[in-house]
């Protein structure tokens, strides 16, 4: 709470930072795709749908290199520490002045992104369930 409301007062000095709240799928397709870059830091992640969902329609991605983040994004992503203010604002600081790593990351991203499909998650199921 104590980060959120750090965030807030952040509001007052930048125009362009909008806390928007919960968003239907559509606004969130939209969002995704014309954002600069999608920066998701996240100290525990079940799985990790939303740097998925961006990698998926080519938004560079910066994300926490904790949990299932790290695996997810294997160097289709910028990684940060996501307890360190300092290591994310430094991440983002970068994606935002470097045009040639957010092209880099989205054509990583993109492909990165085609593993994780339903039917790649049943056939593996699939298959662990006939190994037992």
């Amino acid at each position: 709470m104590r980060m959120y409301n750090r965030l807030i007062d952040y509001t007052s000095l930048d125009s362009n930072l909008k806390f928007l709240g919960m968003v239907n799928d559509e606004e969130l397709y939209s969002l995704y795709l014309s954002c600069i870059f999608f920066a998701y830091p996240s100290i525990w992640e079940g799985f990790g749908y939303p740097p998925i969902e961006a990698m998926k329609l080519g938004t560079p991605v910066a994300t926490s290199n904790s949990s299932s983040l790290k695996e997810i994004a294997e160097n289709s992503a910028l990684l940060f520490e996501p307890k360190n203010t300092k290591d994310i604002a430094s991440s983002m600081k970068k994606m935002l002045n470097d045009a040639n790593l957010r092209k880099e990351l989205s054509k990583k991203g993109l492909e990165r992104s085609k593993i994780f499909t339903w039917l790649n998650y049943y056939n593996q199921m699939i298959s662990i369930l006939n190994d037992n």
